[in-house]
Order: C-alpha cells, then structure tokens, then sequence
C-alpha cells in the first residue's frame, strides 16, 4: 500500500483559511499540479455555497481522496459568476459545468465525472474533435485565424 492522505468532510481549516469563497456559488475543479501543469480530476457545481457542496463526504470519498494516491499537489479551482448575473436561476452555471468538463474530459480522459463527459457529435478535422494525426496545412491556418 502507497502512503494516503484523508480530509476531514468539513474540511475547516481549508474554510479558514478561504473565507472569501465559502459562501460563493458557481463551478469547481479538483486537480493536481505537478510541475508546471495541472490535470482537473473533477469538476463540480455549487449551487448553494462552495463550503455546502465542494467536501461533502462522497465527494471527498469518490473523488478528491482517490486523485491524493497520484503524484501531485491537490488544488481547487473556483469559477464565480459576476456580480448581479442571475446564474442560478437562468441554467449558466449548469451551462458552465458542461462546458468545463468537456475541457476537463480533453485534458484528462480520466476525469472522474460521469455525465457530461461526450462532446457534441461534430469535429472538424485538425480543429477540433476532428481525430488523431497530423492537421491539414488549411486546417493550421484556420486555427490560427480564429485563435482557436
């Protein structure tokens, strides 16, 4: 067995030490830097508070404690929405999970959510969703002229 690490469900001195996002609401990644680079292993909605909903018991148990077992330091992202926009009630923070995961999902095929994960039925080839290999030159130069 490899050494674990355990996060109590109420997790107070993350809390403590995150006064300002505990009672926010909106989208949440776990993940793990390593290096330079990150790789999300969750990605989560608030819709109450951050502090409510990101280290309840089974996601501490389904995902935030399995993803310690690999190389890395644990971090949280949190995406809040802007003053004044009414998210929670229009489906943007619903909209905004989807669209995390599906980048989630692209960066890491092992992302631990579940619904979400596939993304629309089109590609474009050597743009987007569009299969492995080398792109076509037009298909480079079309990225490049969106900053796709």
């Amino acid at each position: 067995m490899g050494k674990s690490r355990r996060i109590e469900p109420n997790c107070p001195d993350f809390w403590e030490t995150n006064l300002d996002c505990q009672g926010l609401f909106g989208v949440y990644v776990y993940a793990l830097r390593a290096g330079r680079g990150y790789t999300p292993i969750y990605v989560g909605k608030a819709t109450k508070s951050f502090k409510q909903e990101c280290f309840t018991p089974d996601k501490i148990a389904r995902h935030y404690s399995k993803s310690l077992g690999n190389c890395g330091t644990p971090v949280m992202f949190f995406l809040v929405p802007e003053t004044g926009r009414s998210l929670k009630t229009d489906g943007l923070i619903s909209k905004l999970e989807q669209a995390v995961i599906r980048a989630g999902t692209n960066k890491n095929p092992d992302l631990s959510n579940v619904y979400h994960k596939a993304g629309p039925g089109w590609g474009i080839r050597g743009v987007e969703r569009g299969g492995s290999g080398k792109a076509p030159a037009a298909a480079t130069e079309f990225k490049r002229a969106m900053s796709w």
